[in-house]
């Protein structure tokens, strides 16, 4: 199948909708995980042609909305008992939120991007959406972690622990990863041609993110952004 979504012709025929009626990505993978990376990668491929983002004020404003349909998904194991029961519902209690975000395509970072918000109401409100896992050691993961929010200290207040609990943020950020990864996988399951898992080495190049949308891969080295270690390894 081809990706039927080419750059350049992003229109959104009713930005008033309660659901994003155009083909989008959520790169759903924890922060530090070339989420950003991918994102423009999708552009350069084509595939995609904007990318939202972090919008804290965005995540902010909603956060009360988000935790309810966060809660209404965590009530099944099921997308597609999910979507076919609850769909309609979760539609309807985004439509104040649904017009901030229908002008992007790809979503690499918070609110829609990362893990704030449950896969199976992303899916609710994006039925074309794909989404996209990448998959990193975790002390390597940790370490960029550790860094980001050591050097975003006001973003990020429990960086503290790194040094006055070393065990307890590892065993958070592990029990994190675990769960978001089981609602990934629960999505997986009954939408296994819209989800790709991939690891982070694999993103040397465009090849395998090309074969999941059914486009020719660019012949270039795959550009990372955000890094803050030597391994060039980012958010």
């Amino acid at each position: 199948m081809i990706w039927p979504f080419k750059r350049k012709t992003l229109h959104v025929a009713n930005p008033e909708a309660t659901c994003i009626e155009h083909p989008v990505t959520f790169v759903a993978s924890p922060y530090k995980t070339a989420t950003t990376s991918v994102g423009r990668a999708l552009i350069t491929m084509g595939v995609h042609e904007a990318d939202m983002l972090y919008h804290g004020k965005l995540l902010r404003e909603y956060r009360h909305l988000i935790k309810a349909v966060n809660t209404l998904a965590r009530g099944t194991t099921s997308a597609r008992d999910f979507l076919d029961n609850r769909g309609e519902d979760v539609r309807v209690l985004m439509a104040d939120f649904t017009p901030h975000v229908q002008k992007f395509d790809v979503f690499s970072d918070a609110p829609l991007g990362h893990v704030h918000i449950h896969p199976f109401v992303r899916k609710a409100i994006a039925p074309q959406g794909k989404f996209i896992w990448v998959h990193r050691d975790e002390d390597s993961w940790f370490s960029s972690v550790r860094r980001w929010e050591e050097g975003h200290p006001k973003t990020y207040p429990r960086h503290t622990l790194w040094v006055d609990e070393p065990e307890r943020r590892p065993t958070e950020l592990r029990r994190l990863w675990a769960r978001h990864l089981g609602y990934f996988e629960a999505l997986a399951q009954a939408c296994p041609q819209d989800c790709l898992q991939i690891h982070i080495d694999d993103l040397k190049d465009y090849s395998k993110l090309a074969a999941f949308y059914g486009v020719e891969a660019p012949q270039v080295e795959l550009k990372r952004y955000n890094v803050n270690e030597a391994k060039a390894q980012d958010s």
